[in-house]
């Protein structure tokens, strides 16, 4: 874990004490891009970003929040506001990524995107021998999705979406048990599709969804993507680049691997935040052990 990941657990812990609110998401979102726990600006926030139908907060109320939390002036430290805000949102941000409690213990053991270091889950492994197995013209009608999600690639929102359908079990199995009638009348597929459903209905049964933040994917390029836009954009502009449009996406995808040490898991039943032991965990960070007490 960075010292960035360890701040951003303590603050939501402790903005999570001090007030009573089940929107996790928007709480994260905050103790992301202000770095702060202060119960007040918080609100302002909550405020402002849920007066839109978007829910995103506008540049012009966020450069003033940025402002009240750092002490600057809108108009004469605007350049700062802006590198402070790509600083905490995206170089040191997190984006969002649903997944099955089920599988809690192998992302925080071996993380996510394992395909980029030569290993497949076993969902994979009989997506693929589904996909091998059955004629094409069937398998598109089994996964009617399966031209715009090829490979294994991890996918993410750069805001978070609590309330998608899938996370509980992957998308493609949910698919799979809404048109399993497609293979009514083909005898060896309806076998292996069959059999594929009960394998996961077991393994999902009890599962829940859990929200595992990731580093922003951007960040390796957002501080040389800054220097360039500033060549032709005001810092307000900027901002309204990065507020309006790239933090706003919801369905964007990864083909790296993200380690485990770098993933934090929240628990979207309890809102507990947990983490991997590491020699900068400290007593507020919930460990994978502690999930299964």
């Amino acid at each position: 874990m960075t010292l960035n990941q360890t701040k951003l657990i303590e603050d939501y812990n402790s903005l999570k004490q001090k007030i009573n609110d089940t929107d996790i998401g928007l709480m994260i979102q905050f103790c992301t891009y202000f770095q702060s726990d202060d119960e007040k600006l918080y609100q302002e926030f909550k405020r402002l970003s849920q007066k839109s139908l978007s829910e995103t907060i506008n540049t012009e109320d966020l450069i003033t929040l940025y402002a009240k939390r750092y002490n600057l002036s809108p108009q004469t430290h605007i350049e700062q506001i802006m590198h402070l805000f790509i600083n905490n949102a995206i170089t040191n941000g997190v984006a969002y990524h649903l997944n099955s409690s089920a599988n809690f213990d192998s992302i925080m053991e071996v993380g996510l995107g394992i395909s980029a270091i030569g290993l497949k889950t076993e969902e994979r492994q009989d997506y693929e021998r589904l996909q091998a197995s059955i004629p094409e013209d069937t398998f598109r009608r089994l996964q009617p999705f399966v031209g715009d999600k090829k490979g294994s690639k991890v996918y993410y929102s750069n805001k978070p979406i609590l309330r998608a359908r899938y996370g509980d079990r992957p998308e493609w199995l949910k698919e799979l048990k809404l048109n399993s009638y497609a293979v009514a009348d083909n005898p060896q597929a309806r076998t292996l599709v069959e059999q594929v459903l009960h394998k996961y209905d077991r393994k999902y049964e009890f599962a829940d969804k859990m929200l595992f933040l990731i580093p922003h994917p951007l960040s390796p390029i957002a501080a040389n993507a800054t220097e360039e836009l500033l060549k032709t954009h005001s810092p307000e502009q900027i901002i309204s680049i990065f507020n309006d449009s790239i933090l706003s996406q919801k369905d964007s995808h990864t083909d790296k691997h993200i380690a485990s040490s770098s993933i934090i898991a929240v628990d979207l039943k309890t809102y507990d935040m947990y983490a991997r032991k590491s020699n900068r965990t400290v007593g507020v960070i919930k460990t994978t052990e502690d999930y299964h007490k």
